[in-house]
């Protein structure tokens, strides 16, 4: 899913949970939950090994940041949000999964030979490595099998418009 969609969902999560741990696992277990579903962004994976896959990625995430943007300073009034911490938190436990992910994928295909990559990094790999193969198993258990891949895009784009819904409509 696109981190808006997880982002969004993290929102509502927030706006149900009393403290930021609970908001922080909670919107880290449905981070995975929501990757289970296909979300038919295929097209955008094939595309991305085309060509320069670094500033590929970095329009995508900064798609990406754009549209969390619009919809936080456009819902940001009609949402009744609890403290920041709890927004914060769920927030983070949100897009966590993905923020390994890419720090795995960046470490792998530009990082490896840099000092941090050698101090830092190298530390951390095999938790990254065993959560790097536990997200992809979670993405593809049921993606692989729905065809045509446009479904999956227009579940990911209702999921968006639920959790818009239901972060402008909390009870």
């Amino acid at each position: 899913m696109f981190i808006t969609t997880h982002v969004l969902a993290s929102i509502v999560i927030s706006q149900h949970t009393p403290n930021p741990w609970w908001a922080f696992g909670v919107s880290l277990f449905s981070h995975y939950l929501l990757d289970i579903i296909p979300h038919g962004d295929k097209p955008i994976e094939d595309w991305l090994q085309r060509g320069s896959h670094l500033k590929k990625s970095v329009l995508v995430f900064g798609f990406d940041l754009l549209l969390i943007l619009i919809f936080f300073f456009t819902l940001y009034s009609k949402m009744t949000l609890p403290g920041p911490s709890i927004v914060l938190a769920a927030i983070i436990g949100g897009i966590l999964p993905d923020v390994l992910w890419v720090l795995y994928d960046m470490h792998h295909r530009y990082l490896r030979h840099t000092t941090f990559s050698k101090i830092f990094i190298k530390k951390i790999e095999p938790f990254l490595e065993h959560h790097h193969r536990l997200h992809h198993y979670i993405e593809h258990l049921i993606k692989d099998k729905l065809s045509p891949q446009f479904l999956g895009a227009i579940v990911q784009l209702l999921f968006t418009g639920i959790f818009i819904f239901l972060a402008l409509f909390p009870y």
